[in-house]
């Protein structure tokens, strides 16, 4: 079976055919949360094949990593995948802006000694580079977007992923809901320099360790401010539980970026507009959180896991599922203050003057933190030089 299903997105199905997105969602058991058309036809292929029959279909490079086409992932893993093939960088389709892949699949039950091959391809029929990956591996690994990449790249990252502490288990909430963000949107306004005001902050106004409240301007919603508060009161009629959140120690992860970006709020003084995401807890543990989220490893991590969700400019929508994801490592007691104390230096760097350069301070965190992943010195200078 030989297709190229249509390139039909969530939105455009709902707007336009919802009856029958309504009808596949209940028909099609991988078509979960915002799913693309694609999703059912892969899914009803295999309702068609008989048993070793194989399909090829080329389709959008969202199976690869998106979140919903997670489901689907996980059915195909079980499958015996031939191999799927990226021609994302290439114009295939001269009258469409899509980022295809191939794929060849045989309608039979993977097992350990099957292979899959993940190429990359530099020209329509000219191969840059593959990687062969066993079949168990794909039903572990529910992103498959390192499987795309140079064979050390690959190493590291899995090496990342077995290290993963369950000491440090993240707890990712988003900042608002929709509903909540156009309500809080209402009660926005320029700092009149009260008591029980919360400053608002915002993906545009985040930078690794340093917020830039009243020093750059805060885009929210149509709307423009320079050093932009909610009033305790106003906010706590909205949502009480945003109002503890807001008054609690947090980190605050900026939601579209090309790296990860974080910044402390121990204080409790911020509340974290709708592109943002925060994770609650004690000052120590936050402390030794956001150096591993703003460190370059995790940012290399984050854009070799969800490198095909990227957009123009090679920027990423940040957000609850890429943070949950990421592996922290296990460290001592010893190493972790080791690491806070120099977060401590960059935080009081900060606090004087938002514009000191602290990046010798962040390249020794660096050092520390690919020593807790166990890194070679080949590994480390991969990452120094990305």
């Amino acid at each position: 079976m030989i297709g190229n299903p249509p390139y039909i997105d969530s939105e455009t199905m709902t707007k336009n055919m919802a009856l029958l997105r309504n009808i596949y969602s209940k028909k099609f058991s991988c078509s979960k949360g915002n799913w693309d058309i694609f999703v059912v036809f892969i899914e009803q292929a295999f309702n068609l094949l008989c048993c070793n029959g194989i399909f090829s279909f080329i389709v959008p490079n969202k199976l690869i990593a998106a979140k919903y086409a997670l489901e689907l992932r996980k059915f195909l893993g079980k499958k015996t995948i031939v191999e799927i093939r990226d021609y994302s960088r290439i114009d295939v389709f001269k009258n469409a802006d899509v980022y295809p892949i191939t794929v060849v699949i045989r309608n039979s039950q993977a097992q350990n000694i099957d292979n899959t091959s993940f190429t990359i391809m530099k020209e329509i029929l000219k191969i840059e580079q593959s990687l062969i990956v066993k079949a168990n591996l794909l039903i572990s690994e529910t992103y498959w977007d390192i499987f795309f990449q140079k064979k050390v790249i690959f190493e590291i990252v899995r090496k990342m992923e077995t290290l993963k502490s369950k000491s440090f288990e993240i707890k990712v909430l988003g900042a608002a809901t929709v509903n909540e963000a156009y309500e809080i949107k209402k009660i926005i306004h320029e700092s009149l320099n009260q008591k029980n005001e919360l400053k608002f902050i915002n993906t545009g106004t985040i930078d690794p360790y340093v917020q830039k409240w009243g020093i750059e301007n805060c885009s929210y919603i149509k709307g423009k401010y320079l050093q932009p508060v909610v009033k305790e009161s106003d906010l706590k009629k909205i949502s009480e539980t945003r109002f503890k959140q807001s008054k609690s120690s947090k980190i605050i992860v900026a939601g579209m970026s090309c790296r990860f970006e974080a910044v402390l709020d121990l204080e409790g003084e911020f509340i974290a507009g709708k592109s943002t995401t925060i994770i609650l807890g004690n000052g120590q543990y936050l402390k030794f959180l956001i150096s591993i989220i703003n460190s370059k490893i995790a940012s290399f991590w984050l854009n070799v896991k969800f490198n095909s969700m990227k957009m123009s400019g090679g920027y990423l929508n940040v957000g609850t599922n890429e943070l949950s994801h990421l592996p922290i490592p296990p460290a001592t007691p010893a190493q972790q203050q080791a690491i806070i104390a120099l977060v401590d230096k960059i935080l009081a760097a900060k606090k004087q003057d938002s514009s000191i350069d602290t990046t010798a301070l962040e390249s020794k965190i660096d050092e520390f933190v690919y020593d807790l992943y166990g890194l070679t010195e080949e590994e480390k200078d991969i990452i120094r030089n990305n």
